[in-house]
């Protein structure tokens, strides 16, 4: 029996080596595959949007604040850093950082927020960017800065960067797209070209 054996496998000696070959590639590739669904599972997951929410203060007797708004939701525990927010024109280096309005106290009716701030999983935070007229007069300066190739504003993107430095994207409602193409427009008759 030891004897056929034996002469089984001097004459399919090759056979045998190339099993042992796909059978360990296979174990590798396997476990890379679990790996990867591993750090998947455990990975930052998080959706934004931006748009202008309005508030009706107690204090303001019917009067409405709007304000424009990034609503973060988790899927997983993120962290989100002071400068989470920030504008990207393509073919430009550098993102334009904006700062949250509720980090200090600018307005007596947003309580202030502490940052790194928290969002838990399959939860929701609203983070204030500004109070609309100021965030529309910040936007027509910020695109004022642009000076050539203009047509790149029209472009501009959204991005939440978290505190391990993941990057989502943004998804702008339509007032928020509106107050860009405003601040286009009134940045394109204001804007002074460098001498």
């Amino acid at each position: 029996m030891f004897g056929q054996l034996e002469s089984f496998s001097e004459i399919h000696q090759h056979t045998i080596a190339l099993m042992e070959a796909l059978s360990t590639f296979a174990a590798v590739v396997i476990s890379l595959m679990l790996a990867t669904l591993a750090q998947r599972s455990v990975r930052t997951r998080i959706k934004a949007r931006a748009a202008v929410s309005e508030f009706i203060p107690p204090t303001l007797e019917g009067k409405r604040k709007e304000y424009v708004t990034v609503t973060v939701m988790g899927q997983m525990p993120a962290m989100i850093p002071l400068s989470f927010f920030q504008w990207q024109i393509p073919f430009r280096r550098g993102f334009w950082i904006m700062h949250p309005w509720d980090y200090t106290k600018h307005d007596p009716w947003l309580v202030q927020r502490i940052y790194p701030a928290d969002v838990t999983p399959r939860s929701s935070e609203m983070f204030f960017l500004g109070e609309i007229a100021r965030f529309r007069t910040t936007m027509a300066e910020t695109f004022g800065e642009v000076h050539h190739a203009r047509w790149r504003l029209r472009f501009t993107k959204a991005i939440v960067v978290t505190a391990d430095s993941k990057v989502f994207k943004v998804r702008l409602n339509k007032e928020v797209r509106r107050i860009l193409s405003t601040a286009r427009r009134i940045s394109k008759v204001h804007s002074i070209k460098p001498t």
